[in-house]
């Protein structure tokens, strides 16, 4: 949200010369409520946003359970924790060289974002069989386990569903007001995260799981697979390529 309130201060009009005069903190309010109006008729553009708000929302996350059980349960020291988690981060590059190389022009960006509902799903998968310790009766190491499954999960996801839907807010958005729509619509989407750790706590609660008890863990990876089926709904809202040059043509010919 930090974003969005800096961008109602940033994105002023300026008019012919004359210098922009202070305005109210509620005239401000306004003129971005004005922006945000004028910026409904591009329906792809909602529809997309619909899409990444629903996305986020109804799949419930587990990160703070999943350190307690890397660390308490299987044992890796926060040093490793840590190593692991700097490995997704750096792997950051490859994910965009995947998406600008090869994804963003051989393939419709409804069929990525699609296929990234599916690759979160095997990393759903994958986690509920690590805490189920399959690994361990198939004869691999638990860190190996985890740099080959959900680390590469969390690299394909990034290249498959945040790459793509944020380079589509970009091509969608109308001219001008550029500015301050993006800046809304991506600090609205940045909710998402605080909404799927609620829902991951209230499924807690039926659960049971604490840091000290870990035993039932595994219905928490259980539930978030499921939950991660629910997208395939809804992929539709992600508009076709036929869809985003027919809306860009038609922003070009307003502006």
């Amino acid at each position: 949200m930090t974003v969005a309130v800096f961008a109602i201060f940033m994105d002023k009009s300026v008019g012919d010369g004359d210098a922009a005069q202070p305005e109210s903190f509620c005239k401000e309010i306004y003129r971005v409520w004005t922006v945000i109006k004028s910026s409904w008729r591009v329906t792809a553009l909602w529809k997309l946003v619909g899409y990444v708000l629903l996305f986020g929302t109804v799949i419930p996350t587990f990160k703070d359970f999943e350190y307690y059980f890397q660390t308490n349960i299987i044992g890796f020291s926060n040093f490793t924790f840590s190593m692991l988690q700097l490995l997704g981060a750096t792997m950051l590059f490859l994910s965009v060289l995947m998406y600008r190389g090869w994804l963003a022009t051989s393939f419709e960006p409804r069929s990525i974002v699609c296929s990234s509902i599916l690759v979160n799903i095997a990393g759903t998968l994958m986690t509920l069989l690590f805490v189920l310790r399959v690994n361990e009766k198939l004869g691999i190491s638990n860190i190996v386990w985890v740099m080959f499954s959900t680390t590469v999960t969390d690299i394909a996801l990034l290249a498959l569903y945040r790459l793509p839907t944020y380079v589509l807010f970009a091509k969608l958005t109308p001219a001008v007001i550029e500015g301050t729509t993006f800046a809304v619509i991506t600090s609205a989407t940045n909710l998402i995260t605080p909404v799927a750790k609620t829902f991951g706590l209230m499924i807690n609660k039926a659960v049971g799981v604490t840091k000290d008890d870990m035993s039932s863990y595994w219905v928490l990876m259980l539930a978030q697979m499921l939950c991660a089926f629910i997208p395939l709904t809804f992929f539709c809202l992600i508009p076709l390529n036929k869809e985003i040059n027919e809306t860009q043509e038609q922003l070009q010919k307003e502006e």
